[in-house]
């Protein structure tokens, strides 16, 4: 079957817009967004991702999906991202270019020690650089 017939069914055409629209996004979100029972989709995950229309990769306590096969630093990106607190802070020092720590503290209200938690994560994940 081509891409185009398997995508003919309105529940795949919907999961597949959904998984191209948020790249990365893992399977409750997913169907929060849908607002389908869990047993469907998965179904019909299982099903786009054995024909390669998506792809999915276990990442720690998720299985996020993709659209198209990304590079591991890409994903890394884009699962950081679709956090709240860490796409603040990515946008912030974007929007600077250098910003201080305690900058950040006073701006984002948040507890050295959870800021510290963030910043760690980004900068392991090469998302930031610390200087």
């Amino acid at each position: 079957m081509f891409k185009a017939e398997i995508l003919e069914n309105e529940n795949r055409r919907k999961i597949y817009d959904v998984i191209e629209e948020n790249p990365g996004i893992h399977l409750r979100e997913l169907q929060r967004v849908l607002d389908t029972p869990l047993t469907t989709l998965e179904y019909h995950l299982s099903y786009l991702v054995r024909r390669k229309i998506i792809y999915s990769e276990n990442d720690l306590h998720f299985k996020r999906y993709y659209a198209k096969p990304l590079e591991k630093e890409d994903k890394k990106v884009i699962v950081a991202l679709r956090q709240k607190r860490l796409r603040e802070i990515v946008l912030l020092v974007l929007s600077k270019e250098i910003v201080k720590y305690q900058f950040l503290c006073d701006y984002l209200n948040l507890p050295k020690s959870t800021l510290s938690f963030y910043l760690k994560y980004l900068v392991d994940n090469g998302i930031l650089a610390k200087e």
